[in-house]
Protein backbone atom coordinates (compact mmCIF):
# COMPACT_ATOMS: atom_id res chain seq x y z
CA UNK A 1 0.00 0.00 0.00
CA UNK A 2 1.34 3.59 -0.73
CA UNK A 3 2.26 6.06 2.18
CA UNK A 4 -0.39 7.76 2.89
CA UNK A 5 -0.66 11.29 4.65
CA UNK A 6 -3.95 11.52 7.07
CA UNK A 7 -4.63 14.79 8.54
CA UNK A 8 -7.69 15.78 11.24
CA UNK A 9 -8.89 18.61 12.55
CA UNK A 10 -11.36 19.17 14.97
CA UNK A 11 -13.85 21.61 16.15
CA UNK A 12 -16.61 21.87 18.71
CA UNK A 13 -19.08 19.51 16.84
CA UNK A 14 -17.73 17.81 13.11
CA UNK A 15 -14.31 16.04 12.71
CA UNK A 16 -12.78 16.78 9.45
CA UNK A 17 -10.83 14.49 8.07
CA UNK A 18 -8.36 14.21 4.70
CA UNK A 19 -6.69 11.45 2.96
CA UNK A 20 -4.07 11.71 0.27
CA UNK A 21 -0.88 9.50 -1.12
CA UNK A 22 1.52 10.19 -3.73
CA UNK A 23 -0.13 8.89 -7.51
CA UNK A 24 1.86 8.99 -10.63
CA UNK A 25 0.78 12.50 -11.63
CA UNK A 26 1.67 14.16 -8.15
CA UNK A 27 -0.35 14.43 -4.85
CA UNK A 28 -3.90 13.23 -4.81
CA UNK A 29 -6.67 13.49 -2.33
CA UNK A 30 -8.32 9.85 -1.89
CA UNK A 31 -10.79 10.73 1.10
CA UNK A 32 -12.48 13.78 2.27
CA UNK A 33 -15.03 14.13 4.58
CA UNK A 34 -17.20 15.94 7.69
CA UNK A 35 -18.08 14.03 10.48
CA UNK A 36 -20.24 15.99 13.48
CA UNK A 37 -20.38 14.53 17.04
CA UNK A 38 -22.10 14.76 20.28
CA UNK A 39 -20.18 17.58 21.81
CA UNK A 40 -20.71 16.51 25.32
CA UNK A 41 -19.61 13.09 24.69
CA UNK A 42 -16.61 13.96 22.31
CA UNK A 43 -15.17 12.92 19.49
CA UNK A 44 -13.88 9.82 20.84
CA UNK A 45 -16.34 7.03 19.38
CA UNK A 46 -15.68 8.48 15.85
CA UNK A 47 -11.62 8.20 16.14
CA UNK A 48 -12.27 4.96 17.24
CA UNK A 49 -14.28 4.15 14.37
CA UNK A 50 -12.00 5.61 11.83
CA UNK A 51 -9.40 3.77 13.51
CA UNK A 52 -10.98 0.68 12.66
CA UNK A 53 -11.90 2.02 8.70
CA UNK A 54 -8.32 3.56 8.09
CA UNK A 55 -5.91 1.09 9.97
CA UNK A 56 -3.43 3.69 9.47
CA UNK A 57 0.28 1.51 8.94
CA UNK A 58 3.48 2.59 9.79
CA UNK A 59 4.51 4.37 6.96
CA UNK A 60 1.70 6.28 7.24
CA UNK A 61 1.47 10.05 8.45
CA UNK A 62 -1.06 11.12 10.61
CA UNK A 63 -1.27 14.60 11.92
CA UNK A 64 -3.98 17.15 13.64
CA UNK A 65 -4.38 20.44 12.70
CA UNK A 66 -4.53 22.88 15.85
CA UNK A 67 -6.51 26.55 15.37
CA UNK A 68 -3.63 29.77 15.69
CA UNK A 69 -5.22 31.23 17.99
CA UNK A 70 -4.14 28.94 20.80
CA UNK A 71 -0.73 29.74 20.14
CA UNK A 72 1.95 32.45 20.74
CA UNK A 73 3.62 33.30 17.54
CA UNK A 74 6.74 35.34 16.76
CA UNK A 75 8.50 36.17 13.44
CA UNK A 76 12.26 36.19 14.73
CA UNK A 77 15.69 37.01 12.86
CA UNK A 78 19.01 36.63 13.43
CA UNK A 79 22.66 37.13 11.73
CA UNK A 80 23.71 34.09 10.88
CA UNK A 81 22.19 30.47 9.34
CA UNK A 82 23.60 27.76 11.52
CA UNK A 83 21.50 25.28 13.04
CA UNK A 84 23.26 24.56 16.07
CA UNK A 85 23.05 28.83 16.68
CA UNK A 86 19.52 28.76 16.33
CA UNK A 87 19.05 25.79 18.66
CA UNK A 88 21.38 27.50 21.14
CA UNK A 89 19.16 31.29 21.48
CA UNK A 90 15.71 30.67 19.77
CA UNK A 91 14.09 29.21 23.15
CA UNK A 92 15.51 31.75 25.39
CA UNK A 93 15.25 34.63 23.00
CA UNK A 94 11.22 33.78 22.43
CA UNK A 95 10.44 32.87 26.31
CA UNK A 96 11.93 36.39 27.26
CA UNK A 97 8.87 38.09 25.20
CA UNK A 98 6.37 35.29 26.09
CA UNK A 99 3.53 36.84 28.55
CA UNK A 100 3.40 33.69 30.39
CA UNK A 101 6.40 30.84 31.74
CA UNK A 102 7.49 29.28 29.13
CA UNK A 103 7.92 26.33 31.38
CA UNK A 104 4.29 25.68 30.78
CA UNK A 105 4.46 25.43 27.23
CA UNK A 106 5.90 23.38 24.27
CA UNK A 107 8.00 25.19 21.23
CA UNK A 108 8.71 24.79 17.95
CA UNK A 109 10.09 26.67 15.42
CA UNK A 110 11.07 26.50 11.76
CA UNK A 111 13.37 28.18 9.62
CA UNK A 112 13.05 30.26 6.36
CA UNK A 113 16.77 31.08 4.95
CA UNK A 114 16.49 35.18 4.95
CA UNK A 115 19.08 37.65 2.93
CA UNK A 116 22.55 36.04 2.71
CA UNK A 117 24.19 34.85 6.35
CA UNK A 118 20.61 35.91 8.11
CA UNK A 119 17.84 33.91 9.11
CA UNK A 120 14.06 33.95 9.55
CA UNK A 121 12.53 32.08 12.27
CA UNK A 122 8.99 31.45 13.06
CA UNK A 123 8.13 30.52 16.61
CA UNK A 124 5.27 29.44 18.10
CA UNK A 125 4.19 28.27 21.56
CA UNK A 126 1.46 26.04 22.56
CA UNK A 127 0.07 25.44 26.41
CA UNK A 128 1.49 21.73 27.36
CA UNK A 129 -2.24 21.32 28.85
CA UNK A 130 -3.74 22.04 25.44
CA UNK A 131 -1.37 19.60 23.74
CA UNK A 132 -1.85 16.66 26.58
CA UNK A 133 -5.88 17.41 25.99
CA UNK A 134 -5.84 17.06 22.25
CA UNK A 135 -3.32 13.69 22.54
CA UNK A 136 -5.01 12.44 25.26
CA UNK A 137 -8.66 12.07 22.30
CA UNK A 138 -6.20 10.03 20.24
CA UNK A 139 -4.44 8.11 22.75
CA UNK A 140 -8.10 7.01 24.18
CA UNK A 141 -9.08 5.95 20.57
CA UNK A 142 -5.53 4.28 20.03
CA UNK A 143 -4.72 6.41 17.04
CA UNK A 144 -1.23 7.13 16.75
CA UNK A 145 -0.14 10.76 16.06
CA UNK A 146 3.10 11.62 14.35
CA UNK A 147 2.63 15.35 14.30
CA UNK A 148 0.60 18.29 15.13
CA UNK A 149 0.64 21.35 13.63
CA UNK A 150 -0.89 24.78 13.64
CA UNK A 151 -2.68 27.07 11.12
CA UNK A 152 -1.84 28.17 9.03
CA UNK A 153 2.15 27.42 8.10
CA UNK A 154 1.35 23.42 8.36
CA UNK A 155 -0.71 24.41 4.97
CA UNK A 156 2.04 25.94 3.18
CA UNK A 157 5.39 23.52 3.85
CA UNK A 158 7.50 25.17 1.61
CA UNK A 159 7.31 25.21 -2.11
CA UNK A 160 10.11 24.45 -4.53
CA UNK A 161 8.66 26.19 -7.15
CA UNK A 162 7.35 30.07 -6.66
CA UNK A 163 3.22 29.78 -6.90
CA UNK A 164 1.39 32.95 -6.89
CA UNK A 165 1.05 35.49 -4.06
CA UNK A 166 -2.26 35.48 -2.42
CA UNK A 167 -4.28 36.24 0.76
CA UNK A 168 -5.35 33.42 2.99
CA UNK A 169 -8.70 33.80 5.28
CA UNK A 170 -10.02 30.76 7.28
CA UNK A 171 -12.54 29.86 9.38
CA UNK A 172 -13.18 27.44 12.06
CA UNK A 173 -14.78 27.45 15.68
CA UNK A 174 -14.20 30.98 17.40
CA UNK A 175 -11.46 32.05 15.00
CA UNK A 176 -11.50 33.93 12.23
CA UNK A 177 -7.59 34.27 10.56
CA UNK A 178 -5.93 35.94 7.11
CA UNK A 179 -2.28 35.01 5.70
CA UNK A 180 -0.27 36.37 3.68
CA UNK A 181 1.07 33.56 1.30
CA UNK A 182 4.71 34.33 -0.59
CA UNK A 183 4.30 32.22 -3.68
CA UNK A 184 6.78 30.08 -1.23
CA UNK A 185 5.60 30.86 2.46
CA UNK A 186 3.51 32.57 4.73
CA UNK A 187 4.84 35.72 4.88
CA UNK A 188 2.69 37.38 7.78
CA UNK A 189 -0.65 36.53 9.66
CA UNK A 190 -3.09 37.94 11.90
CA UNK A 191 -5.75 36.11 14.02
CA UNK A 192 -9.17 37.30 15.79
CA UNK A 193 -10.29 35.14 18.06
CA UNK A 194 -14.49 34.43 18.73
CA UNK A 195 -15.14 37.09 15.37
CA UNK A 196 -19.04 38.73 14.91
CA UNK A 197 -21.18 36.43 13.96
CA UNK A 198 -22.32 38.71 11.18
CA UNK A 199 -20.86 37.97 7.78
CA UNK A 200 -20.73 41.82 6.86
CA UNK A 201 -18.18 42.71 9.94
CA UNK A 202 -16.12 39.42 9.33
CA UNK A 203 -15.79 40.93 5.70
CA UNK A 204 -15.00 44.26 6.74
CA UNK A 205 -12.00 43.06 9.05
CA UNK A 206 -11.00 40.96 6.48
CA UNK A 207 -10.18 43.78 4.02
CA UNK A 208 -8.87 45.81 6.60
CA UNK A 209 -6.00 43.14 7.71
CA UNK A 210 -5.61 42.20 3.79
CA UNK A 211 -4.71 46.11 3.19
CA UNK A 212 -2.13 46.17 6.57
CA UNK A 213 -0.46 42.73 5.59
CA UNK A 214 0.04 44.31 2.10
CA UNK A 215 1.47 47.81 2.92
CA UNK A 216 4.26 45.73 5.29
CA UNK A 217 5.46 43.82 2.17
CA UNK A 218 4.68 45.70 -0.52
CA UNK A 219 2.06 44.11 -2.32
CA UNK A 220 -1.17 45.53 -3.41
CA UNK A 221 -4.59 43.70 -4.42
CA UNK A 222 -3.84 40.25 -4.07
CA UNK A 223 -6.19 37.34 -4.60
CA UNK A 224 -8.15 36.05 -1.42
CA UNK A 225 -8.15 31.89 -1.57
CA UNK A 226 -11.10 31.23 1.89
CA UNK A 227 -10.18 28.30 3.70
CA UNK A 228 -14.24 28.35 5.20
CA UNK A 229 -16.58 31.35 5.30
CA UNK A 230 -20.27 32.22 3.99
CA UNK A 231 -21.80 32.93 1.24
CA UNK A 232 -22.63 36.23 2.30
CA UNK A 233 -18.63 37.06 3.25
CA UNK A 234 -17.91 36.16 -0.03
CA UNK A 235 -19.92 38.35 -1.86
CA UNK A 236 -18.87 41.28 0.57
CA UNK A 237 -15.11 40.49 -0.72
CA UNK A 238 -16.23 40.58 -4.26
CA UNK A 239 -18.30 43.73 -3.56
CA UNK A 240 -15.05 45.50 -2.15
CA UNK A 241 -13.05 44.55 -5.36
CA UNK A 242 -10.97 41.37 -4.36
CA UNK A 243 -10.58 38.38 -6.20
CA UNK A 244 -11.54 35.38 -4.48
CA UNK A 245 -9.63 32.31 -6.28
CA UNK A 246 -11.72 29.12 -7.06
CA UNK A 247 -11.13 25.48 -5.29
CA UNK A 248 -9.08 23.58 -7.82
CA UNK A 249 -10.30 20.52 -8.95
CA UNK A 250 -7.96 18.75 -6.52
CA UNK A 251 -9.55 20.45 -3.82
CA UNK A 252 -12.72 19.62 -1.87
CA UNK A 253 -16.19 21.35 -2.68
CA UNK A 254 -16.69 22.61 0.83
CA UNK A 255 -14.64 25.56 2.06
CA UNK A 256 -14.74 24.14 5.61
CA UNK A 257 -13.00 20.81 4.66
CA UNK A 258 -10.15 22.46 2.63
CA UNK A 259 -8.00 23.22 5.34
CA UNK A 260 -7.81 19.52 6.43
CA UNK A 261 -7.43 18.78 2.38
CA UNK A 262 -4.59 21.51 1.80
CA UNK A 263 -2.70 19.78 4.64
CA UNK A 264 -2.74 16.41 3.74
CA UNK A 265 -2.04 17.27 -0.03
CA UNK A 266 1.46 19.63 1.20
CA UNK A 267 2.37 16.50 3.79
CA UNK A 268 2.61 14.17 1.33
CA UNK A 269 4.31 16.30 -1.35
CA UNK A 270 8.03 15.93 0.59
CA UNK A 271 9.16 15.00 3.54
CA UNK A 272 11.60 17.66 3.31
CA UNK A 273 8.89 20.15 5.37
CA UNK A 274 8.17 23.25 6.92
CA UNK A 275 5.80 22.53 9.67
CA UNK A 276 5.80 22.66 13.69
CA UNK A 277 5.45 19.34 15.03
CA UNK A 278 4.66 20.04 18.92
CA UNK A 279 5.02 16.58 19.55
CA UNK A 280 8.10 17.51 21.58
CA UNK A 281 9.92 16.55 24.93
CA UNK A 282 7.33 14.78 27.10
CA UNK A 283 5.04 14.39 24.29
CA UNK A 284 7.25 12.59 21.54
CA UNK A 285 6.16 9.71 20.40
CA UNK A 286 6.72 6.38 22.18
CA UNK A 287 4.56 3.97 20.42
CA UNK A 288 4.70 2.22 17.45
CA UNK A 289 7.88 0.66 16.39
CA UNK A 290 9.95 2.68 18.93
CA UNK A 291 8.74 0.89 21.62
CA UNK A 292 9.92 -2.23 20.38
CA UNK A 293 13.71 -0.96 19.04
CA UNK A 294 16.40 -1.74 21.28
CA UNK A 295 19.12 1.25 21.09
CA UNK A 296 22.41 0.09 19.54
CA UNK A 297 23.90 3.74 19.23
CA UNK A 298 27.78 3.92 18.36
CA UNK A 299 28.41 0.29 19.21
CA UNK A 300 26.24 -1.35 16.47
CA UNK A 301 29.19 -1.25 14.10
CA UNK A 302 31.68 -3.17 15.93
CA UNK A 303 28.69 -5.50 17.07
CA UNK A 304 27.90 -6.47 13.62
CA UNK A 305 31.62 -6.93 12.43
CA UNK A 306 32.20 -9.26 15.37
CA UNK A 307 29.05 -11.06 14.72
CA UNK A 308 29.75 -11.15 10.88
CA UNK A 309 32.84 -12.66 11.45
CA UNK A 310 32.64 -14.84 14.22
CA UNK A 311 29.57 -16.65 13.76
CA UNK A 312 27.98 -14.98 10.17
CA UNK A 313 31.26 -16.26 7.95
CA UNK A 314 31.71 -19.58 9.85
CA UNK A 315 28.11 -20.82 9.94
CA UNK A 316 27.35 -20.09 6.05
CA UNK A 317 30.55 -21.92 5.48
CA UNK A 318 29.37 -24.54 6.87
CA UNK A 319 26.31 -24.58 5.74
CA UNK A 320 28.23 -24.72 2.07
CA UNK A 321 30.23 -27.70 3.60
CA UNK A 322 27.01 -30.01 4.09
CA UNK A 323 25.66 -29.39 0.44
CA UNK A 324 29.45 -30.26 -1.02
CA UNK A 325 30.02 -33.37 -2.73
CA UNK A 326 32.46 -35.59 -1.10
CA UNK A 327 35.41 -34.48 -3.24
CA UNK A 328 35.43 -31.73 -1.32
CA UNK A 329 36.19 -33.10 2.33
CA UNK A 330 39.90 -32.33 2.37
CA UNK A 331 38.87 -28.64 2.11
CA UNK A 332 36.48 -29.33 4.82
CA UNK A 333 39.42 -31.16 6.93
CA UNK A 334 41.63 -27.87 6.08
CA UNK A 335 39.13 -25.24 7.21
CA UNK A 336 38.44 -27.58 10.38
CA UNK A 337 42.83 -27.35 10.81
CA UNK A 338 43.10 -23.99 10.49
CA UNK A 339 40.34 -22.48 12.35
CA UNK A 340 40.41 -24.45 15.54
CA UNK A 341 44.32 -25.76 15.73
CA UNK A 342 43.59 -27.21 19.20
CA UNK A 343 42.07 -30.11 17.64
CA UNK A 344 44.81 -33.03 17.10
CA UNK A 345 42.86 -35.65 16.07
CA UNK A 346 40.45 -35.61 12.99
CA UNK A 347 37.90 -38.55 12.34
CA UNK A 348 35.33 -37.19 10.46
CA UNK A 349 35.50 -33.09 9.36
CA UNK A 350 31.63 -32.47 8.95
CA UNK A 351 30.56 -33.45 12.23
CA UNK A 352 33.32 -32.25 14.27
CA UNK A 353 32.91 -28.82 12.35
CA UNK A 354 29.51 -28.60 13.36
CA UNK A 355 30.20 -29.47 17.00
CA UNK A 356 32.42 -26.66 17.08
CA UNK A 357 30.29 -24.29 16.07
CA UNK A 358 27.16 -25.52 17.98
CA UNK A 359 29.83 -24.51 21.03
CA UNK A 360 30.47 -20.98 19.75
CA UNK A 361 26.67 -20.18 18.97
CA UNK A 362 25.86 -21.27 22.62
CA UNK A 363 28.82 -18.94 23.88
CA UNK A 364 27.39 -15.74 21.74
CA UNK A 365 24.37 -17.00 23.47
CA UNK A 366 21.67 -17.53 20.37
CA UNK A 367 20.50 -19.91 18.38
CA UNK A 368 21.31 -20.27 14.85
CA UNK A 369 18.05 -19.69 13.70
CA UNK A 370 17.79 -15.94 15.78
CA UNK A 371 20.88 -15.31 14.62
CA UNK A 372 20.83 -15.97 10.90
CA UNK A 373 18.02 -13.30 9.68
CA UNK A 374 19.51 -10.24 11.27
CA UNK A 375 23.14 -11.18 10.14
CA UNK A 376 21.80 -11.72 6.16
CA UNK A 377 20.33 -8.35 6.83
CA UNK A 378 22.98 -6.37 8.27
CA UNK A 379 25.48 -7.58 5.97
CA UNK A 380 22.95 -7.27 2.87
CA UNK A 381 22.83 -3.35 4.05
CA UNK A 382 26.29 -3.27 4.31
CA UNK A 383 26.79 -4.21 1.04
CA UNK A 384 24.28 -2.02 -0.64
CA UNK A 385 25.31 0.92 0.54
CA UNK A 386 25.82 3.69 -2.21
CA UNK A 387 29.15 4.89 -2.87
CA UNK A 388 30.14 8.39 -1.45
CA UNK A 389 27.69 7.82 1.28
CA UNK A 390 28.86 7.56 4.74
CA UNK A 391 26.32 6.45 6.96
CA UNK A 392 26.39 7.84 11.01
CA UNK A 393 24.18 4.63 11.97
CA UNK A 394 22.43 5.85 15.70
CA UNK A 395 19.75 2.90 16.38
CA UNK A 396 18.99 -0.16 14.80
CA UNK A 397 16.53 -2.56 15.25
CA UNK A 398 14.58 -5.81 14.07
CA UNK A 399 11.28 -6.21 14.84
CA UNK A 400 8.39 -8.79 13.84
CA UNK A 401 8.47 -7.94 9.79
CA UNK A 402 10.33 -4.54 10.36
CA UNK A 403 13.66 -2.95 10.36
CA UNK A 404 13.81 0.40 12.37
CA UNK A 405 16.93 2.35 11.90
CA UNK A 406 18.15 6.01 12.67
CA UNK A 407 20.68 7.69 11.15
CA UNK A 408 22.73 10.81 9.96
CA UNK A 409 24.29 11.57 6.44
CA UNK A 410 25.08 14.69 4.44
CA UNK A 411 22.77 15.36 2.53
CA UNK A 412 18.46 14.71 1.67
CA UNK A 413 20.09 13.27 -1.63
CA UNK A 414 21.81 10.72 0.03
CA UNK A 415 18.74 9.88 2.35
CA UNK A 416 16.56 8.86 -1.06
CA UNK A 417 19.69 6.78 -2.28
CA UNK A 418 19.72 4.99 0.70
CA UNK A 419 16.13 4.38 0.57
CA UNK A 420 16.40 3.19 -3.31
CA UNK A 421 19.36 0.89 -2.35
CA UNK A 422 17.84 -0.67 0.58
CA UNK A 423 14.74 -1.25 -1.54
CA UNK A 424 16.26 -3.80 -3.87
CA UNK A 425 17.44 -5.83 -0.75
CA UNK A 426 16.59 -9.81 -1.30
CA UNK A 427 13.83 -9.78 1.38
CA UNK A 428 13.14 -6.43 1.76
CA UNK A 429 9.53 -5.34 0.06
CA UNK A 430 9.37 -1.67 0.73
CA UNK A 431 11.88 0.98 2.10
CA UNK A 432 10.17 3.66 3.75
CA UNK A 433 12.23 6.84 4.66
CA UNK A 434 9.45 7.67 8.24
CA UNK A 435 11.40 11.44 7.88
CA UNK A 436 14.04 13.51 7.39
CA UNK A 437 15.08 17.04 8.38
CA UNK A 438 18.48 19.15 8.77
CA UNK A 439 19.87 18.42 12.22
CA UNK A 440 21.42 21.06 14.49
CA UNK A 441 24.74 20.25 13.11
CA UNK A 442 23.95 20.73 9.34
CA UNK A 443 23.79 16.90 9.05
CA UNK A 444 20.34 15.41 7.59
CA UNK A 445 18.78 13.58 10.00
CA UNK A 446 16.75 10.29 8.97
CA UNK A 447 14.30 7.59 10.39
CA UNK A 448 13.80 4.57 7.90
CA UNK A 449 11.82 1.39 8.11
CA UNK A 450 12.36 -1.75 6.09
CA UNK A 451 9.18 -3.37 5.60
CA UNK A 452 10.49 -7.41 5.19
CA UNK A 453 8.21 -10.08 3.26
CA UNK A 454 9.73 -9.61 -0.52
CA UNK A 455 11.26 -12.38 -2.56
CA UNK A 456 14.72 -13.50 -0.83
Amino acid sequence: MARRFIAFEIEAEVLHLAVSTLAEKGPQLVELRTIEFDPEAGPLETLRALREELQPGLADAVELLLPASQAYVRSLNYPFKSQRKLATVVSPDFAYRLPEASEHLVTDYIRYPGQEESSQVIVAAIPAAHIAEELGKFQAAELSLTGIGLLPWSLASGHEEREEPQLWAWWRHQELGLALFDGQRIAASTVRAHPEEEPSQQAEWLLHQAETLERRDGWQGLPMRLFGGTAEVRRALELAGRKILTISLESPGSADQSRVAQLALEGVRSRRKQRHNFLRGEFSPTGGWQSLRKPLRKTVALAAGFILIAAGAMWSGYQRQLHETAQLEAQAEQMLRQSFPEIRTLRDPGPQLESQLQQLRKQAGSTAQDALSPLRLLRAMSQALPDGVEVNLQEWALSSGEIRMEGRVDSFEAVDRLAESFNRIPGVSQAVVAESKLGSDDQVVFRMRLVLGGSS
